[in-house]
């Protein structure tokens, strides 16, 4: 705790000698080492408070920072979806499976979607011209320079 040397020790008891002689030292040295017990437990016990103190929210923080990872785990999310599909062919097979009960009614057909007339339907767009065609011949397109100064020093061909 003070994180003192046998040598200083030794100078701190003969200093405390001097001080208070041969018929006090024992005694001054017992109620020091009794205080220095007691602010060893209190040390201890305040040590021991707080990290209580700071092990619950610790604990959540760890159990939250893992739910997260679990989460947004992509090897846990794809096992997650195949376990899903697994369960659901099962039902639907399980289903597929069972003899249809004698008061079940299958569904009815869906009914046909309802007709607009031909005055209601919306008027037909006007057919564009063709695009016209290209003539045959040789064109030149110019591509931008490497050197990148914006000088062309090329030409493509196009046919």
């Amino acid at each position: 705790m003070f994180n003192l040397q046998g040598s200083e020790i030794i100078v701190i008891l003969l200093i405390a000698l001097v001080v208070l002689g041969p018929e006090r030292l024992p005694d001054a040295v017992r109620r020091f080492m009794q205080t220095y017990n007691e602010l060893k437990k209190m040390s201890s016990g305040f040590q021991s408070e707080i990290k209580s103190a700071f092990d619950e929210p610790m604990r959540e923080m760890r159990d939250t920072a893992q739910m997260v990872r679990d989460a947004a785990d992509p090897n846990k999310l794809i096992a997650e979806a195949e376990a899903e599909q697994r369960l659901r062919a099962d039902a639907d097979v399980a289903v597929a499976a069972e003899a249809p009960d004698p008061g079940f009614a299958p569904p009815s057909p869906p009914l046909p979607a309802p007709s607009l007339p031909e005055s209601a339907a919306p008027p037909a767009l006007p057919a564009l011209p063709p695009p016209p065609p290209i003539p045959p011949g040789r064109g030149t397109i110019e591509a931008p320079s490497p050197n990148g100064h914006g000088h062309h020093d090329e030409t493509v061909a196009r046919q």
